[in-house]
């Protein structure tokens, strides 16, 4: 393997893990406990406080289904890659979880396929690790 592919992949499993950082600093232990954000947001800006998550039951399908709160995972998202907060609620919305959302986003951004391509690939029942390897993210 070569110097560039090796640099890239390690950069890659980096953020996936700051991914992972992000999903579990933002989850709360119970869907109606409020979620304690960072002091401060990505690029030095106070994230919004959720004061309730919803409970699963009571979600709605839709752009707004997190309703008019402001959800800390889906800014972290939108405050780490070049896609809105609703470009993200959206996504979530339509039944991606947010690692998949994070995924996508990452994976586009390495190789500028459009996360909708990625998502109709997820949507066909490729698994993340058959889609890297067919987008040559990871070698077979």
């Amino acid at each position: 393997m070569k110097y560039h592919e090796i640099s890239a992949r390690i950069k890659f499993i980096g953020k996936l893990a700051f991914i992972g950082l992000i999903l579990t600093s933002c989850a709360p232990a119970s869907p109606n406990q409020p979620v304690n954000p960072t002091p401060a947001g990505i690029n030095g800006e106070t994230p919004a406080i959720v004061t309730q998550v919803p409970d699963a039951t009571e979600v709605e399908p839709g752009p707004n289904c997190y309703g008019e709160e402001i959800h800390p995972v889906g800014q972290s998202i939108s405050d780490v890659y070049d896609h809105t907060y609703e470009e993200v609620m959206t996504w979530f919305c339509s039944g991606y979880t947010f690692e998949d959302i994070l995924l996508a986003a990452e994976s586009s951004e390495q190789t500028e396929i459009p996360i909708e391509e990625l998502f109709a690939m997820l949507d066909s029942g490729m698994t993340w690790d058959e889609i890297w390897i067919k987008i040559g993210i990871l070698e077979e």
